[in-house]
Parts: structure tokens; C-alpha cells; sequence
């Protein structure tokens, strides 16, 4: 009688949550194709053609046929084009949307290339807005709307290297789960000095590429040690905003340390496989991260992986310069270890 009485529970259970997702789904269509209408009547009345699709991968490929893709209205900020972003709707029972999110070169492009694969190898489709973004030679920072995209479950949004898209903080909806990867601020400031000088890809075309290649033309002058102090506010500035973030969703985001995994990949992304609940095999995730393994022997500025170890600010700048960025930066560092 029991037994009964909790299978049929379980079964009504599951009957509602259907009932509510397709209900939930109907809605967004809804709101989705308003949006749609209003993005597509400026795009006509502008006279201009955009169309963009993202960058993912249908890991399962029988699934992602079955399934239709959703098209998102990404409206931007004035003097910036709107465009239609799609992204394909996967089977929800994955749980998420996932996110992986990480503070500029802190090993993010790392991060997102072996979690993709793992992606793939989870039947999670791996979708990157900001790559869109920047190959029309766009900033995440000039979003205004993304209309929702980032609620979609069952997807693994990466190329987030903010909490925040446009103005607004990146919210994650009641079973989002992100991952946020941060570093010593001052290999940060080491790193982004050799990368905008020698070795960032700059987009062909659009607002972004015109910033990039004035940035680069400045730093070929700058002095390390002054464009370091100089920077560091802004950069102390943006690691507190990324604290009050973390801190705001305690039980939906994990954070991890360059410092800890750079040497221990395996672990690594055993524990962000564990974390999102994915549950690929050890023995998949251990070649992954094998693969990705990559540690050059001699430094090389004009290379994005230039050099891996942590604690590169020690051989780059004067003790003095890193007296003046421990003063700086000593607060926000703190907050993560």
C-alpha cells in the first residue's frame, strides 16, 4: 500500500513538473517572440542585416535534431546594432544553466576549452555569447538585454569573463550553478601588460577592434611598473565587485584559484564535473586535462600561453612597484585567499 501510494506521488510529481516546464517554455516563446518583433523592426528600419548564431557544439547529435533551437534578441546599447542570437534548447534534465565565469587572465581560455570537451562528452551543449560578440568586434559591456538567454537550462554558458554583462550583474535563476576563477591580482596585471602589448587577438572589424589596436600602440611605450600602479585601482575596483557577486549567490558558486590548479588540472576538473552534477567519467576528464596540459620551457611574449607559473610579478617588476600594488590590492585579494 505504501509502495503504491509513493509511486504514484512520484509519478504526479513528475507529470507536474512537465505540465510546468512546457508551461514555462509557452511563456518564454511568448515573451521571446515580442522581443523578436521589436528587435527585427529595427534591424528593417536601419536598414541593416544581422544575423548571428553562437558558438556550439550538439554533443548528442539524435537529442539536438529532435530539438528546436531558440532564437534570443540581443539588444545592445545606442550606436550598436541589435542582433538574433540562437542557441539550441536542450533536454532540461541536466539540471543548470551552468556557467563559467573567471576574471580576466586568470586562465579562463584555458578553462573553456577543456570544459567544452567535457561539455560534449556530457551531452550539455556549450554556448559562448561573448565570442559572438567580439567577432563583429563588440564588448559584452555595450549588452543592454540578452532577453533571457541565460535561463535556459541545460546549457553550459562560457566566455564569461565578468559577472556582469552591459551594466547589470550576471543573475543566475534558482538551479543555475557557475564556477568563477580568480588570481593573484598581480600576475593579473603582469599578464594582461604582455598580452594587450603583444599577443591579445583583435577582432577584423567593429567598435572594439579600433580600442584594441590603440591600446596596443599605447603599451608598446609604457613603462610595466607604472602601468601596473597605474592600473591597479581599477583592477582592485573590479575584484570587489566580484566579491560582492560571489558573495550575493554562496550556494551557486564555486570558486577556484589559478594558483591551485594550474599544476593540478585533473583534480581540477574532476571537482568542477562533481559541481555541476555532469558525472563523466574520471578516466575521460584525466585525458582532458592531460591534453590541455601545456607548460612552456622558455617564455614567449608574443604568445598567449607566455608563461604559466604563478608569481611571474616577482621576476617583472620593482620590489617597490609590488609594495605599492600589496597596499592597493591587500583587501579585495584577501576575500579570495
Amino acid at each position: 500500500m505504501t509502495d503504491t501510494f509513493i509511486n504514484l506521488l512520484m509519478i504526479a510529481t513528475l507529470v507536474a513538473g512537465i505540465v510546468y516546464l512546457r508551461s514555462l517554455l509557452k511563456r518564454m516563446q511568448t515573451r521571446l517572440g515580442q522581443d523578436l518583433d521589436k528587435v527585427r523592426k529595427r534591424i528593417a528600419d536601419s536598414g541593416q542585416t544581422v544575423g548571428m548564431t553562437s558558438a556550439f557544439h550538439k554533443s548528442n547529435q539524435r537529442e539536438a535534431e529532435a530539438e528546436p533551437e531558440i532564437v534570443f534578441p540581443i539588444v545592445m546599447k545606442k550606436d550598436v546594432p541589435d542582433f538574433l542570437f540562437k542557441v539550441p534548447l536542450p533536454v532540461p534534465k541536466r539540471g543548470g544553466p551552468f556557467f563559467l565565469t573567471g576574471m580576466h587572465k586568470s586562465g579562463t581560455v584555458l578553462m573553456n576549452s577543456m570544459m567544452e570537451e567535457v561539455a560534449q562528452k556530457a551531452a550539455v551543449p556549450f554556448v559562448d555569447l561573448p565570442a559572438a560578440l567580439f567577432a563583429i568586434g563588440v564588448p559584452i559591456k555595450e549588452v543592454r538585454s540578452t532577453s533571457g538567454v541565460f535561463g535556459v537550462p541545460g546549457i553550459c554558458f562560457g566566455g564569461l569573463r565578468s559577472a556582469w554583462v552591459g551594466d547589470a550583474d550576471l543573475a543566475l535563476v534558482e538551479n543555475g550553478k557557475a564556477v568563477a576563477l580568480v588570481r593573484d591580482p598581480r600576475d593579473i596585471l603582469v599578464s594582461l601588460y604582455f598580452s594587450v602589448a603583444k599577443s591579445h587577438t583583435i577582432p577584423d572589424s567593429g567598435p572594439l577592434r579600433e580600442t584594441m589596436l590603440k591600446a596596443r600602440d599605447a603599451m608598446q611605450n609604457a613603462d610595466i611598473d607604472a602601468w601596473a600602479i597605474l592600473s591597479a585601482r581599477g583592477l582592485a575596483a573590479e575584484m570587489e565587485r566580484w566579491a560582492a557577486w560571489v558573495a550575493r549567490h554562496p550556494e551557486q558558486v564555486k570558486v577556484f584559484r589559478y594558483e591551485d590548479v594550474i599544476f593540478q588540472k585533473q583534480q581540477w576538473l574532476r571537482d568542477i564535473d562533481k559541481w555541476f552534477g555532469w558525472g563523466t567519467p574520471k578516466e575521460v576528464l584525466d585525458q582532458i586535462a592531460t591534453k590541455h596540459d601545456i607548460r612552456p620551457t622558455d617564455e614567449d611574449a608574443s604568445r598567449h600561453i607566455r608563461k604559466v607559473a604563478p608569481g611571474d610579478h616577482k621576476e617583472k617588476l620593482k620590489p617597490e612597484t609590488i609594495a605599492q600594488l600589496n597596499e592597493i590590492l591587500r583587501e579585495p585579494a584577501a576575500k579570495f585567499g
